[in-house]
C-alpha cells in the first residue's frame, strides 16, 4: 500500500491458482469422471470425502427408479461419490452421497417435468450449486437423452452429453455447465 501521485493504492494479492496437472494423467473409459473429480477435489483442497459404495447399494438405487445407470455415472457412484452430505467444493457445488440421489419427482420443489421424457421420473439429481440455486440431474431414460446431464432450475436445459463430459467441464470451467 502507499501513496502514488496523491492517490492511495492498495496492493492486490493474486488469487492462487491450483495445480491441476495431475488431471492430465487420467485415462479414458467409464472411470475417467470419478478419477478426475477426486483428483480435482484434492488439488483444490475441497472438503469432500469420497469413497466406495457397495454394488448392492448402487443396484438398489437403480432398482428403486427402474433405470440402467450410464456406465460413467455407475462407476462414479461405486468409487468416487461423496460419503457425507455436507461441504461445498471450490466452485460452491455440493455433490450428493448415494443416499441423497433421487429423481426429479421425489425432490422437494421439483415434481413432474412435462418437458422431459417420462416427466423426469428417470432423471437422477446428483449435485447442486450454492444450496440449491440449481441442481444437476442425469438422464437414465432409454432413448436419445440417455446419459445427458441437465441443469435444473426455473428451466431445465441440457448442459452435457454425458457424465464424463459434465465432470470434464466442471473441473475446468464450471460456468459452462452452470
Amino acid at each position: 500500500m502507499g501513496w502514488v501521485s496523491g492517490i492511495f493504492r492498495r496492493r492486490v494479492v493474486p488469487i492462487p491458482k491450483f495445480d491441476l496437472s495431475a488431471l492430465e494423467a487420467v485415462g479414458g473409459g467409464p472411470d475417467r469422471a470419478w478419477q478426475l473429480l477426486t483428483l480435482w477435489w484434492q488439488a483444490t483442497d475441497s472438503h469432500v470425502t469420497d469413497g466406495a459404495n457397495s454394488p448392492e447399494g448402487v443396484a438398489a438405487l437403480a432398482g428403486r427408479y427402474d433405470v440402467t445407470l450410464p456406465a460413467d455415472f455407475h462407476a462414479y457412484l461405486l468409487r468416487g461419490c461423496p460419503m457425507e452430505d455436507h461441504g461445498m467444493d471450490e466452485e460452491l457445488g455440493t455433490w450428493w452421497p448415494l443416499e441423497r440421489v433421487r429423481n426429479l419427482l421425489e425432490e422437494e420443489g421439483c415434481g413432474p417435468e412435462p418437458g422431459l421424457p417420462g416427466n423426469g421420473a428417470r432423471y437422477l439429481l446428483f449435485a447442486d450449486h450454492l444450496i440449491w440455486c440449481w441442481a444437476w440431474a442425469i438422464s437414465c431414460e432409454p432413448g436419445p437423452t440417455y446419459g445427458q446431464v441437465v441443469r435444473v432450475s426455473d428451466t431445465i436445459r441440457v448442459v452435457a452429453d454425458s457424465f464424463t463430459d459434465f465432470v470434464e467441464r466442471y473441473v475446468r470451467d464450471w460456468h459452462s455447465i452452470g
